[in-house]
């Protein structure tokens, strides 16, 4: 499903001609025009997908241990907001939520003690709020930039003699690119897909990996996120 629906996006950034941009109309809406011609709340839900690098550097005991760990996953997204209209731009402002099963595979590292710690990285949702600037490249197609903040919750399971987990929220930025093309027969509907970066700080002091002594505060985390994704968006017309 998700490449039919690329397929389509593909073939009318192929055709969009900007010297269509004067087209632009305003007024009350009608099922022949693009939803996004007129200023409206909005709602929507899609499908994407979620790539994380995990750069983990451990600093005591030495040697320190420096390692980078990649995760994929699916994402499920939801999101709502309001698109107001300017000439040929646009701005909407939305909240959005989206669960991610995205994780690491399992890895090992070991201390100078001969000690295992059985290790795995997992993000499984974000939340935030968006500003996101368009521009109307003709009467079917907006593209736009998402400019935002995101909050993320981060866990990471260990196993060794004894199993826990330390989990964190890290609020970050969100930038990212995309476009938004409607079709006549989806009346209220348009399709938007995007893809976004998340900026997140660095996750300090995660501890104990690899040893149990004195080192509560020896590991940090620098995390960086994208995520792809094609959205539904149902305009309240």
């Amino acid at each position: 499903m998700i490449r039919k629906v690329l397929a389509i996006v593909a073939a009318t950034l192929f055709i969009a001609n900007p010297s269509y941009a004067n087209l632009f109309q305003t007024g009350h809406w009608s099922p022949n025009v693009a939803p996004f011609r007129v200023s409206s709340f909005y709602a929507g839900a899609g499908l994407g997908s979620s790539n994380l690098n995990y750069h983990t550097i451990i600093l005591e005991p030495t040697p320190t241990i420096d390692t980078k760990l990649y995760g994929k996953g699916v994402l499920g997204n939801i999101q709502a907001g309001y698109q107001a209209n300017y000439g040929c731009y646009s701005l909407a402002i939305d909240a959005f939520a989206n669960v991610t099963s995205q994780r690491t595979s399992a890895f090992s590292i070991y201390g100078p003690d001969g000690g295992r710690r059985n290790m795995q990285f997992i993000n499984d949702w974000n939340a935030g709020v968006s500003a996101l600037p368009g521009y109307l490249l003709n009467d079917f197609l907006i593209a736009f930039l998402r400019l935002g903040y995101i909050n993320s919750h981060y866990e990471i399971n260990v196993s060794a003699n004894n199993s826990y987990h330390f989990a964190k929220n890290l609020s970050g930025a969100e930038i990212g690119l995309g476009g938004e093309v409607w079709f006549p027969m989806l009346k209220n509907f348009s399709v938007r897909g995007e893809f976004d970066s998340v900026i997140a700080p660095r996750w300090n002091s995660i501890g104990t990996f690899t040893c149990t002594k004195n080192c509560n505060d020896n590991a940090n985390v620098d995390i960086s996120n994208n995520l792809f994704q094609i959205n539904f968006i149902y305009h309240i017309v």
